[in-house]
């Protein structure tokens, strides 16, 4: 396993036995969108709630599991808000598109009124990997 942050470790295979959420993500260089998957992991408990993001980026399937209690909202990658916010939503509730959805939203404001200097919507790597203050960016729009 590769970790990539405290709470994101790169599993071996799929480990997924419930379904949560969706969203799409480009490619560098590529039109096309491709899909994620959250999914809650087999190994998940109520105490250590775990969602496995699955990946299927030009044809090569990954998967990523991220432990809820260890996401810090406050430097986070879209990989961990996504994995959280699709836990979040199914366990309590979100909103008609998704709490992840309303932070995309959040960020293309802030970044259409040049409160930040965030690049254009994230590609695979940056959505891995790039960690934003979800916190910071949210009260930049409200």
């Amino acid at each position: 396993m590769i970790n990539f942050s405290l709470a994101t470790t790169k599993a071996d295979r799929d480990e997924s036995k419930e379904f949560l959420a969706i969203t799409m993500v480009p490619k560098e260089g590529d039109s096309v969108l491709y899909g994620m998957r959250a999914m809650l992991s087999r190994k998940s408990t109520p105490g250590n709630p775990i969602v496995q993001v699955i990946s299927n980026l030009g044809g090569k399937r990954e998967f990523f599991n991220v432990e809820v209690n260890k996401v810090d909202p406050a430097n986070a990658s879209r990989i961990e808000i996504f994995a959280l916010c699709s836990y979040a939503d199914k366990h309590n509730g979100g909103s008609i598109f998704g709490n992840f959805h309303s932070f995309k939203m959040h960020e293309k404001l802030v970044r259409k009124t040049d409160f930040t200097d965030l690049d254009e919507a994230a590609v695979w790597e940056e959505f891995k990997l790039e960690k934003l203050n979800w916190m910071e960016l949210c009260e930049e729009v409200l």
